[in-house]
């Protein structure tokens, strides 16, 4: 499993966790991910932090916060495995992006 090692501030010699992250770049690699539970909650996990990422980044001040998962958190997910599953080679970021864009117009942003 590819981890990111991230170590104490003041310089310690030892990582002080390691963080799992999802390893996959293309479509196609989410899409076989989503048979394998482990798999699946890794890349939601990354979902999750993706979407939240963006919206830090994106937001102006005074915009709401980006809802993810509202009442049916399976319904987001369900944007990205569609994307996936129309563009087995395209880059996991730009369903990424398709469900930002769904949120933001969920919010009105």
């Amino acid at each position: 499993m590819l981890g990111i090692y991230l170590a104490a501030l003041l310089g310690a010699a030892e990582p002080a966790f390691i963080l799992p992250v999802a390893t996959f770049e293309d479509c196609h690699v989410w899409t076989a991910h989503r048979r394998s539970r482990a798999a699946r909650d890794r890349d939601t996990m990354w979902l999750m932090g993706f979407v939240s990422g963006a919206d830090l980044v994106l937001a102006r001040p005074g915009d709401r916060m980006l809802q993810y998962g509202g009442d049916n958190p399976s319904d987001d997910i369900a944007v990205v495995d569609r994307y996936c599953a129309s563009h087995p080679d395209a880059r996991v970021e730009e369903a990424g992006r398709a469900l930002v864009l769904k949120l933001k117009r969920r919010a009105g942003l």
